[in-house]
């Protein structure tokens, strides 16, 4: 009974400790996983930050750069194959309410081309600078109101911008734009101040006279991450990118939705419940900078994903050689002790033998001594 107790016990101790290893090691390589797509979408959101920089260069080398010119300069990147994420590349020029009517003339003649009547922009009152887009590429027929439309109409991308302009910094939009009814059809805009470059932009001062626009990108957020999930290395994982950076609505506005991208969200399904501490699957939550704003990336796969069927039967494996070797050695240990027991107990009676004999002996000895004396 002893013996059998002590081979569960071992063997309880070596699927246990079996199990823990294993996990542990799954647990690590999924780590090491999540940080590669962790890096893949840093790199992503850096190469569409390099396109930005590039377009911004372009009007600040060349502020004249006409409709045709920009068209060509997107076409020659190629975003479909090079950057599949990116949805349009855009520029606003900033102008003030005297610089309005001679905009809007130019806006109504481009857009008369294309057989759109353009709304013309009135001055506000309450401001002199206004920030117009005016190139937009690739431009479907259904994003053509969108020529002419002032960015600095609503008060936060305003304050966006003119901190942009001020600090020489890029800005990210926090509200996403849907491009797409349903879940994660949203985009996000990434803008970038351009300066004359005949200019000084050294100090703020310096920077609001050299200022002449904004050059933007919108990227898709499902090209961004469905990219990453196709290349890790195992399937069923869930990605949950999630705005961190706090944002500050509107007045009479619902504050932005924190999570941006879902890997599990459907049309049926559209906010699926966020993914709860689990025994049953791995979690890593790693940041991802997204231009002075920071994402969540919550990664998440259920554990048997990333176990072999070796895994599975590993730690029974080692439960039975655990169990069988502490059986082995016992038995091998009662018998050594049966032995050395059974060596005691012959070795006793052999003791016990000759003092019987030796008593003997001596009681023959006395007699004969006696018959000895006797005789004599």
């Amino acid at each position: 009974l002893a013996g059998v107790v002590l081979s569960l016990a071992f063997g309880a101790g070596g699927y246990v400790a079996t199990s823990q290893a294993i996990e542990s090691d799954a647990q690590t390589r999924f780590r090491a996983m999540a940080r590669a797509a962790q890096t893949m979408i840093d790199a992503r959101v850096k190469s569409y930050s390099d396109v930005l920089r590039g377009v911004a260069g372009l009007f600040r080398s060349e502020p004249d750069t006409s409709a045709a010119q920009f068209h060509q300069y997107v076409g020659e990147l190629d975003i479909k194959r090079h950057f599949p994420g990116i949805v349009n590349i855009n520029y606003a020029r900033a102008v003030r309410a005297d610089g309005l009517p001679a905009l809007n003339d130019e806006l109504q003649k481009r857009l008369a081309r294309r057989g759109v009547v353009h709304t013309p922009l009135l001055t506000a009152p309450d401001r002199d600078t206004y920030t117009v887009l005016v190139y937009m590429e690739p431009l479907p027929p259904n994003l053509l109101d969108r020529l002419g439309l002032d960015l600095e109409a609503r008060g936060t991308t305003r304050r966006s911008l003119a901190v942009a302009r001020d600090t020489g910094s890029s800005s990210a939009s926090g509200t996403r734009i849907a491009l797409r009814p349903g879940p994660n059809q949203s985009a996000l805009a990434l803008r970038l101040p351009v300066y004359r470059s005949d200019l000084p932009n050294d100090s703020m001062q310096a920077r609001r006279l050299a200022y002449i626009g904004s050059a933007g990108l919108g990227f898709g957020l499902a090209p961004l991450v469905a990219g990453v999930l196709d290349e890790f290395p195992v399937k069923g994982v869930r990605l949950v990118l999630t705005e961190v950076t706090a944002l500050a609505p509107e007045p009479g506005e619902a504050p932005p939705r924190a999570v941006l991208y879902d890997s599990l969200a459907t049309r049926t399904q559209p906010n699926p419940a966020p993914p709860q501490a689990d025994e049953a699957i791995f979690a890593a939550s790693l940041p991802v900078e997204f231009n002075q704003r920071v994402w969540r990336a919550d990664f998440s796969i259920p554990k048997s994903a990333m176990y072999t069927r070796f895994d599975l039967y590993y730690p029974w494996l080692a439960a039975l050689a655990a169990g069988m070797s502490t059986a082995l050695l016992y038995a091998l240990f009662q018998t050594l002790a049966s032995s050395r027991r059974n060596a005691l107990r012959m070795a006793e009676d052999m003791t016990r033998e000759l003092r019987a004999s030796q008593t003997k002996l001596q009681a023959s000895h006395e007699k004969l001594r006696l018959l000895a004396a006797h005789a004599e």
